[in-house]
């Protein structure tokens, strides 16, 4: 019979509960594969970053490069704001609000061993989103969106990894055991 590391009241071969060491306290990822998935956040900046300066060189503001037609396509925009340019009038409150959220990612990342497989991809999606528009926001004073669609809010390559990362947090979330619950509860 295999043994499901993931299940309800699994146990490590130390004793303790998956995640957790021997205190209770989270258990960290291990350095090399924590460097890997800030490798792969790195690599999201680098790939954000290139593609908007791509635009920002090749399109300039006021013109539309059609893919499909009117309905997909690039097209220069400065959000001021966050997701679907909310709270705009913010501006440089965003700044600060976002340096919490990468240092909450960090320190949740560095932690997050046991809960699901893919729980620091998830994160490590989010981080590099999250720094690719913090770039922008410190360089420029706005968030550089350029994909266009007729049907959804202009984005970019960093809001993609963002959306990416959370969808893929919730379903760890979800899917990952409660460690409160017992067997019998």
């Amino acid at each position: 019979m295999t043994r499901d590391p993931l299940a309800p009241g699994s146990s490590d071969d130390r004793g303790g509960r998956i995640g957790e060491g021997s205190q209770g306290d989270p258990m960290p990822v291990e350095w090399p594969r924590y460097a890997r998935y800030l490798c792969l956040s790195l690599l999201l900046v680098a790939l954000d970053q290139a593609s908007k300066h791509a635009v920002l060189q090749w399109v300039g503001p006021g013109r539309y490069l059609p893919i499909i037609g009117s309905t997909f396509g690039i097209r220069l925009v400065e959000n001021r704001g966050v997701a679907f340019s909310l709270f705009a009038s913010a501006g440089p409150l965003l700044i600060p609000f976002t340096l919490v959220a990468v240092a909450a990612i960090l320190y949740y990342a560095r932690r997050a061993a046991g809960v699901h497989p893919w729980m620091l991809l998830a994160l490590s999606l989010q981080l590099g989103g999250a720094v690719g528009n913090l770039v922008d926001r410190i360089r420029y004073g706005y968030v550089v969106d350029f994909i266009y669609s007729s049907f959804w809010p202009t984005f970019n390559v960093a809001d993609i990894a963002i959306t990416l990362g959370a969808g893929l947090l919730a379903y760890c979330l979800l899917v990952s055991p409660d460690p409160t619950r017992t067997e019998s509860s």
